[in-house]
């Protein structure tokens, strides 16, 4: 997934071994992984996120669309994986409290396999694994598709430098989010100066607790932008007890994943809002 800093929706890609596709892979040697594994992958996920019914799909599903990609990756001219391989095992964080995601993953997964069967000839079924990112998310990400645990992460991962060094990403994203928090009713008193925040260095504050999902790209943003703060990193789920509990005063995520937790959780909720960033 391409980065945006200030002006521009976070791009949503896939991982896989040898250096991830905004989905994701790994460094170190997977039987399945090698350059033309690499290219495969490349070349169905460009085919993915130029049909027409997956960008439906999105737009339907999310307020962000699917970006346009410039690269035009070549398929390889023979079918990459061994005649013994009957399946790929695609990989994304078990989160329970926010099943639009989950159906995502399993849109972009199906879809990816489907687009290399067609091409190939094949019959490649789709194999999903949960990972319990224990480690973090994209700790825990890349070690599964280093340990072989699955092939590719179709999770959304968020590109950088130091992630690419680590892991294949995808040349191609399957979608876009932006940045925001979830204010919760701790201190309530105070919703207007939150409500009137135009940036989030604006948060930091020794008086303001921040919590964010552990090993994402917004740990390394609370860290960096917010070191006055106090701050709290857990797991997906954890994160919205803490807004459940007013724990916290603020939840730093993607903006999708905070207004589907609104919705599904707390539609009536008096109080608590959420605050679009472009960080």
């Amino acid at each position: 997934m391409s980065l945006s800093m200030r002006a521009l929706p976070i791009i949503l890609f896939l991982m896989f071994y040898w250096k991830a596709i905004h989905c994701q892979t790994s460094t170190i040697p997977n039987q399945l992984v090698s350059i033309e594994f690499n290219q495969m992958i490349n070349a169905a996920m460009k085919q993915v996120s130029s049909s027409k019914s997956f960008i439906n799909y999105i737009a339907n599903t999310v307020a962000f669309s699917v970006p346009a990609c410039t690269s035009n990756p070549s398929w390889p001219t023979k079918f990459p994986i061994p005649s013994s391989v009957k399946e790929l095992k695609l990989c994304y964080d078990g989160v329970t409290s926010d099943t639009m995601w989950a159906d995502i993953y399993k849109r972009v997964g199906l879809e990816l396999v489907s687009a290399i069967n067609s091409k190939y000839g094949t019959s490649l079924a789709t194999r999903f694994v949960y990972v319990n990112a224990t480690d973090g998310f994209f700790e825990s990400m890349k070690k599964a598709v280093e340990t072989e645990e699955c092939d590719v992460s179709v999770a959304d991962s968020t590109y950088t430098t130091e992630r690419r060094s680590k892991v294949q990403f995808s040349d191609c994203g399957y979608g876009s989010t932006a940045n925001g928090f979830l204010r919760t009713l701790l201190n309530k008193e105070n919703n207007a100066t939150f409500a009137n925040l135009k940036d989030i260095s604006q948060l930091n504050s020794p008086d303001i607790i921040v919590a964010a999902y552990f090993g994402t790209y917004y740990e390394t943003l609370a860290n960096q932008t917010l070191p006055l703060a106090k701050k709290i990193f857990t797991s997906f789920d954890e994160q919205f007890e803490l807004i459940k509990n007013n724990k916290v005063h603020v939840v730093i995520s993607d903006s999708e994943a905070l207004q589907s937790w609104k919705v599904t959780n707390c539609p009536s909720c008096i109080g608590r809002f959420e605050k679009l960033f472009y960080f």
